[in-house]
């Protein structure tokens, strides 16, 4: 099983990054059917079907994705706090949370 552990920055404009929060989603588990949620849903890429983790309503051409989920290893992002809680919304909607 691979997993992104995904890290909430915490520190405003012109600081070192502070990280609050953690969260691990099992990507692998995320590239099957998956529901998404009013802004987060799995994009399938159009040259060699890549699931990716993408924001919606952030334009075309996958200028909205946040990452690649079939991956080779276990990575972190780290995201902003607002991102991070929408990603956690979309998570607890598809039991993809392996440890927050």
């Amino acid at each position: 099983m691979k997993t992104v552990t995904f890290l909430e920055k915490i520190n405003t404009s012109g600081q070192p990054i502070k990280i609050g929060k953690q969260l691990i989603l099992n990507a692998t588990k995320a590239q099957q059917k998956t529901e998404g949620t009013k802004s987060i849903y799995v994009r399938t890429g159009f040259l060699n079907g890549t699931p990716f983790l993408s924001q919606r309503g952030t334009g075309a051409g996958g200028a909205g994705d946040i990452i690649k989920l079939n991956l080779d290893e276990n990575v972190s992002v780290e995201v902003s706090a607002s991102l991070f809680d929408r990603i956690k919304t979309f998570a607890e909607k598809n039991n993809l949370i392996v440890k927050k």
